[in-house]
């Protein structure tokens, strides 16, 4: 199944109708996104983890995502690249990061060039237009690394309905996605960004 923006919306609409709320599903789709790290951080025995948060939804996705790494026994951290959440969502999910996830604001050299891994949750399927040059600094640090790139539904920087790729977006390792492959990310242009894709279901 391939969605666009729009029919993305429609299904988590949907799901809401039928008693699925908007939480649980940034719950389930931030906790299949730590299960794919997890998985990779225990085979590889990689320790550290960088997440990359927006201030949108996909941003949220990310927080609860920390927080199961954190649980699983990794080193967790979460670089918020735009600034403190500003939707509800978010909001009530940067609340409920633990004590022991370190959170930054600025300053993110030292830990994109220490992470093992790092996870791309700064923009979602809303994206269109282009990345600020401030971004595209910190992207540029985060390309450079050694560490392994995962993305959150799409790689941040990528129009999710045309496929165009702004300047500086991450060529990430692997994509996991939700509900359905987005159709950004089947275009020439754009689906060598997004490294293997994994499509998770989240109870839609």
């Amino acid at each position: 199944m391939i969605l666009t923006p729009n029919q993305m919306a429609k299904a988590e609409n949907y799901a809401v109708s039928k008693g699925t709320s908007l939480a649980m599903l940034m719950e389930n789709s931030g906790y299949e996104l730590s299960k794919a790290i997890k998985n990779y951080a225990y085979k590889y025995f990689k320790k550290k983890v960088l997440i990359l948060c927006g201030n949108g939804n996909n941003g949220g996705d990310g927080f609860v995502c920390a927080n199961h790494l954190s649980n699983f026994g990794l080193e967790v951290s979460v670089a918020l690249i735009c600034g403190l959440p500003k939707t509800e969502l978010s909001i009530n999910a940067f609340k409920g990061l633990t004590k022991d996830i370190t959170i930054t604001t600025s300053d993110f050299n030292s830990l994109i060039f220490d992470a093992d891994i790092i996870a791309d949750c700064v923009f979602g399927t809303g994206f269109h237009g282009d990345l600020s040059a401030e971004t595209v600094e910190i992207f540029k640090m985060v390309s450079n690394s050694k560490a392994y790139k995962f993305a959150c539904d799409i790689p941040s920087g990528i129009n999710c309905l045309t496929g165009v790729v702004s300047k500086g977006t991450i060529s990430c390792d692997k994509t996991i996605t939700f509900h359905g492959l987005k159709l950004g990310a089947i275009f020439n242009n754009s689906k060598g960004f997004c490294g293997d894709i994994s499509i998770s279901d989240i109870g839609i």
